[in-house]
Formats: structure tokens, C-alpha cells, sequence
């Protein structure tokens, strides 16, 4: 269904781009896909970039195996980058997602990991 190249060739992780879009389809979850131009003054972009890497340079899949002890410094920049991610984002706490609405795979409570 998608040929997944780009104008330098093949795109990188396009065996994982098409796991992601058929778990989408499976699910029936409706997704709006949007380029954001990132540093260029858009309220909230910035903290969404630095949470993107965080969430980069915490997955266990960059190292290929998963740790059960956390890396202590990784927890106090994550308390750094969502200290305040509140007033960033004009909400006080998210609310959990219903059970019945998510793939379990992708279920998760806020503040569990």
C-alpha cells in the first residue's frame, strides 16, 4: 500500500512505519498526521521537542534490551522537562484513557511507565 521512499532513496524504519499504520487501522483510531516547522516560536513545540528526545534516549530499544534500573539522571530531566509542562500545555493533569478505548499494548495510566 505504500512504497515508502523519499527523494534519497528508501525511508529509514519503514517495516516499522507499517506496523504502526496497520495497529492504527486495526484499532480504528483516526489520526491527523501534520508537519509542525520545529524552532520557529510555536507555543508548545519546543517542550514537545525536548519530550520527543527524552522519549528517544530513554527507549530500550536504543540500547536493544530493557533496563529494570532507571537511570537516575534520565528521572530528574524528565521531572525538569514536565515540571510546568502543565501551564505549556494549559491543562492541570491529563486524564487516564479509558481501558475499553486503547489496544492493551498501548493502555497506560499518566504517571506509570
Amino acid at each position: 500500500r505504500h512504497k515508502w521512499r523519499n527523494t534519497t532513496g528508501e525511508v529509514a524504519h519503514a517495516d516499522l512505519c507499517t506496523q504502526i499504520l496497520e495497529l492504527i487501522d486495526r484499532y480504528g483510531t483516526e489520526i491527523k498526521w501534520m508537519h509542525i516547522p520545529s524552532h520557529i516560536g510555536i507555543r508548545g513545540n519546543e517542550k514537545a521537542d525536548q519530550l520527543a528526545d527524552l522519549g528517544r534516549r530513554k527507549s530500550p530499544l536504543l540500547f536493544g534490551r530493557i533496563s529494570v534500573s532507571p537511570r537516575l539522571e534520565e528521572e530528574e530531566e524528565e521531572r525538569e522537562l514536565l515540571e510546568g509542562e502543565a501551564s505549556v500545555w494549559g491543562y492541570e493533569e491529563e486524564p487516564p484513557l479509558p481501558e475499553e478505548d486503547c489496544p492493551p499494548t498501548l493502555y497506560r495510566t499518566p504517571g506509570t511507565p
